[in-house]
């Protein structure tokens, strides 16, 4: 729903622009000849005023081609392990990679199709106020894209995307030359898929932010109820959590981790509610990074010399079952362990 929210308020920016060039160029077809010089001034200043709304226009497209790139990712995961495929990137490079082959080719993994991006990708999107430009205006835009490149940097629930882009913008009056100039935005992950549930788990997630920030019995019970997600940057049977860029990865499979995503890291509980019979456990944390992995207090934990004690939450669900070294007895949950069974120590 957010992208197509996206589409409409584009869409609507270039019937904007197109209505702002018709004001003011609709003036120029009706001034004397004696005021032409002033009319030039004040096109060339019409012409400052596109390239600024230009680079605009190139940061939204932006954002709407890389909210359905990395969604296409995240789908074509999930296309490769129903293939038998495997389905996690081992590292950032390759990530990056299919990243910028869905931008300018909508394909992905050196030319299969990627998903979501039919008609989504940057080329498609910035070209049709190119054309209104010079169609209507006889203003001759032309630009050429040397790199595309996302990271995450500060916000936990969020992407930085840019474009590194050359431009030209040219007129009978004037023209800009811009080189290699670097455009910036960014994209939530909200409602996008999580890659960790899609590939390891036995329902879907998606993301979402809770507004929880004081932790006890009850807002635990929300929480879990929620299936939103919350930051993390502790550890679970003596493993960090994953960030959204690590859950490409899963760093359990490889141990490789992002060495700057310490404080974006972020978890969910898996809900039992979601899980059959026997798929529920109660030898390990219902953590997302800890369950999907099957990482379990016997053969993972306690053999390492790794303290994990494993509770049930007594007023919650009673399948529900947590790690007592990190969310249990520690903040930011502040709770006692007279709330707590006993589900076994090392």
């Amino acid at each position: 729903m957010g992208l197509n929210k996206k589409a409409i308020m584009f869409t609507f920016l270039s019937v904007m622009i197109a209505t702002l060039f018709s004001f003011m160029f609709s003036g120029s077809k009706i001034t004397p000849f004696n005021e032409q010089t002033q009319t030039t001034k004040m096109q060339i200043k019409t012409l400052n005023t596109f390239t600024k709304d230009f680079e605009t226009y190139v940061e939204r497209s932006l954002e709407i081609s890389s909210y359905a790139a990395v969604q296409g990712m995240i789908e074509y995961m999930h296309i490769k392990k129903i293939n038998g495929m495997e389905p996690y990137y081992d590292s950032v490079e390759e990530i990056q990679a299919d990243f910028l082959e869905c931008m300018n080719e909508s394909t992905i993994n050196s030319g299969s199709p990627c998903p979501f991006m039919k008609e989504k990708n940057f080329t498609n999107i910035i070209n049709p106020v190119i054309n209104l430009s010079y169609e209507e205006f006889n203003i001759d835009t032309s630009y050429q894209i040397w790199d595309f490149g996302m990271s995450q940097e500060k916000d936990p629930f969020g992407l930085n995307v840019w474009v590194n882009i050359s431009y030209s913008i040219k007129h009978k009056y004037a023209e800009w030359n811009i080189s290699k100039k670097i455009i910036e935005s960014k994209i939530s992950i909200i409602g996008l898929k999580d890659p960790l549930y899609l590939i390891n788990g036995t329902y879907n997630n998606t993301f979402k932010k809770t507004n929880i920030n004081r932790w006890n019995t009850t807002t635990t019970g929300e929480f879990l109820d929620s299936y939103s997600y919350r930051v993390f940057t502790g550890t679970s049977f003596g493993r960090n959590g994953f960030s959204f860029l690590e859950r490409f990865i899963n760093p359990i499979r490889t141990g490789y981790y992002i060495s700057a995503a310490g404080n974006l890291r972020i978890e969910s509980f898996i809900h039992p509610d979601n899980l059959s019979s026997s798929e529920q456990r109660i030898d390990t944390a219902y953590v997302d990074f800890i369950f999907w992995n099957n990482i379990n207090k016997t053969g993972d934990c306690c053999v390492n010399g790794v303290k994990c004690d494993i509770f049930n939450i007594n007023e919650l669900d009673p399948d529900f079952v947590l790690d007592s070294n990190e969310h249990l007895t520690l903040e930011p949950f502040n709770l006692s362990l007279s709330d707590w069974t006993d589900n076994g120590l090392c």
